[in-house]
């Protein structure tokens, strides 16, 4: 009896670090490399769902300090979850070697946690005293309401929130991603329009 309870915790306790430690695996040339080629495939979709799209971020950008931005892929794709944007997601994924649209998730969210953290380096903590300081100026600010002053600062709140929880990547990702940096860029600036 005893013996069955402890082989039973450490199949479950050996389940939970094999989960974690798959979790925790660094970022790989191909899944960088596939998470960059489908992005010209999701512009896409983002404009054939323009306005579906337009809503949601309306809706997010509302609720921005209390977002896990290490998470914005497939924190998004959960939300998509049984809609037809979400299918064409998964369709996507799969055409660029991902096995579902949940690890084309995990993988954006490696690609970008890891991509803030390289772009900001030694940044974010200049950026955050910045910031803290803009904040006490604003409550010092005879000129803006109680109202105005709390928008002011809680949107700093969600900024500061998304800078600590993006620049904390693992340095494994951070050097996986450094050789693709400029084109991962490239890529993004066209599918944003600047050329």
């Amino acid at each position: 009896m005893l013996i069955n309870r402890f082989f039973r915790f450490f199949t479950v306790f050996g389940l939970l670090v094999m989960a974690g430690y798959t979790q925790a695996e660094p970022l790989t040339d191909a899944q960088i490399r596939n998470f960059i080629d489908s992005m010209g495939e999701m512009q896409t979709l983002a404009e054939k769902h323009d306005d579906a799209l337009l809503a949601e971020l309306e809706n997010e950008s509302k609720g921005m300090q209390g977002q896990d931005w290490s998470r914005i892929f497939s924190s998004s794709l959960e939300q998509a979850k049984g809609t037809g944007i979400y299918n064409d997601i998964e369709d996507i994924a799969k055409a660029n070697g991902f096995d579902n649209a949940e690890e084309y998730g995990r993988v954006g969210d490696k690609v970008f946690h890891a991509m803030m953290a390289s772009e900001m380096g030694g940044k974010a903590t200049e950026m955050q005293a910045e910031m803290a300081r803009a904040m006490e100026e604003i409550e010092r600010n005879p000129n803006m309401s109680a109202t105005q002053k709390k928008q002011m600062q809680d949107m700093m709140r969600g900024s500061m929130g998304m800078m600590e929880s993006v620049t904390d990547a693992p340095e494994a990702d951070i050097r996986a991603l450094r050789p693709h940096m400029n084109e991962l860029r490239r890529v993004m600036e066209h599918n944003n329009g600047v050329q």
